[in-house]
């Protein structure tokens, strides 16, 4: 009886260290390689539900765009190659996934899962690849591809897709004024532009205004980019009220003044939340574009807005009621008659188009960019390669992209995504699933049947021998 007990104890305290062992291993991943699977969202405690709900159909049909979803890690990893069994049907061009990047700016690097603009794109295009990049010519000029990029023809009649190509931009006209204009028209949140400059130097004036409409802290970052190339960056401490009290702060100010900077276009990427409003800017550039998205603050103003825009697409939403309205963009009427909904039309022109409206609280999205002035247009950007492309004037595409794998049930599509800057919150990394066009209750639907994802990261080994 005396030695059953002694076993029972050996066994449970063996049962005991294993399970320790184990939950240990897991939560350490000495290996620094970890797999997870799951045939349907939400099933499985490591891969989260699809979400918002009204844009499912069930955890594995998505019907709206876009879709998110996170992954629990008892650890961070460098990479994440992700492997998806899907039915795209009826077929959507563009299906991208990507993960999300940064802290407070809820922005997403995505990757792409299936382009069939480039799947489907006429025998008749020479197609050239070499490693990633696969460049497609409408009549075969170039034998490789660097010498396609060592010798680029007319930039307007080249587009992109997921790549990038360090062309710089000069405009050859282009004369420093020095006389100051100033911006009145009251900005939300966080807003990114392009600017130029030659012979002068960057000179910009921010006064911004705290709501306090929420809770915590609210500071504003400002960064300067020189191509892909961090600058400097400008920082503004909370006014001191981190409470949802309503009462605005005093109007507060950051100044950029930059001398001896080479000639070139310059990004600028005010980084706030919807607590911040900018009131007014002020400089002495002649060059003012807003690219992403531009959300015009609710003023008391009642008057007439313009806006400029090369883009092919324009999207408006509002959270206001007193916004809704009618917007003229060239002869197109876009009618805004529903808050919290976005509309978007097509624009018909190769030209610079006019947006106009009556009322502010706009959230306004485009696929190229947003200027008061024409004369303030510039956008050093490429075409890309998406439903809004307009090949008639297209010779040339260059991208990273690989068609994927048909199978019985549909298709395979493997992508690779670097997680060494991705957001983690709660163990959890943040991820979009997005299917540009396809809305609910339109019987459009996009069915994941397998999601596989493998991480990889510094094993136990590498960590310790960084230590020492």
């Amino acid at each position: 009886m005396k030695n059953k007990i002694i076993s029972l104890r050996i066994f449970l305290w063996g049962l005991l260290l294993i399970s320790l062992f184990w939950f240990a291993w897991m939560k350490i991943i000495p290996t620094g390689q970890v797999s997870y699977q799951a045939d349907s969202f939400g099933d499985n405690f490591f891969i989260g539900k699809l979400n918002p709900e009204e844009r499912i159909a069930s955890q594995n049909i998505i019907i709206g765009d876009p879709v998110y979803f996170s992954l629990y890690t008892p650890r961070r990893f460098d990479k994440a190659k992700i492997k998806i069994q899907y039915k795209n049907e009826p077929q959507r061009n563009l299906v991208e996934l990507g993960v999300m990047v940064g802290d407070k700016n809820w922005g997403y690097r995505l990757e792409p899962l299936e382009n069939k603009i480039l799947d489907n794109l006429s025998s008749d295009w020479d197609k050239l690849t070499e490693g990633d990049l696969t460049l497609w010519q409408r009549d075969k000029k170039y034998n490789n591809i660097k010498t396609f990029k060592e010798d680029l023809p007319n930039r307007e009649k080249i587009a992109l897709y997921n790549t990038k190509i360090n062309d710089e931009y000069l405009l050859e006209d282009y004369q420093a004024n020095g006389s100051i204009k100033n911006l009145q028209t009251p900005i939300r949140g966080r807003y990114s532009f392009y600017t130029y400059i030659k012979d002068e130097n960057l000179n910009w004036d921010f006064n911004f205004v705290d709501l306090n409409k929420n809770k915590n802290s609210d500071e504003v970052d400002i960064d300067l980019y020189y191509g892909d190339q961090l600058i400097q960056s400008w920082h503004l401490e909370d006014d001191g009220n981190v409470f949802d009290n309503g009462q605005k702060s005093e109007e507060r100010g950051l100044k950029l003044d930059l001398a001896n900077l080479p000639e070139g276009v310059y990004k600028i990427e005010v980084r706030a939340n919807d607590d911040i409003v900018t009131k007014n800017i002020s400089t002495i550039q002649s060059k003012l574009a807003f690219y992403g998205t531009l959300h015009l603050a609710k003023t008391k103003m009642d008057n007439k807005f313009t806006l400029f825009t090369d883009a092919q697409e324009v999207a408006v939403k509002t959270i206001s009621p007193d916004s809704l309205q009618k917007i003229y963009i060239d002869n197109q009427v876009l009618n805004l008659e529903e808050t919290y909904k976005q509309f978007s039309t097509r624009i018909n022109s190769a030209d610079i188009s006019e947006i106009n409206f009556a009322k502010d609280s706009l959230i306004i999205a485009t696929d190229g960019v947003l200027a008061f002035s024409r004369s303030e247009l510039i956008n050093p950007n490429f075409k890309k390669v998406n439903d809004n492309l307009n090949f008639d004037n297209i010779d040339y595409i260059l991208a990273n992209y690989t068609a994927n794998k048909s199978l019985d049930r549909g298709k395979l599509a493997t992508i690779e995504l670097n997680l060494a800057d991705a957001y983690r919150e709660k163990g959890r990394y943040g991820f979009i699933i997005s299917i540009p066009g396809l809305e609910p209750h339109q019987g459009e639907k996009f069915e994941i049947n397998n999601i596989q994802i493998n991480l990889s990261g510094k094993s136990l080994l590498n960590k310790i021998k960084e230590i020492f």
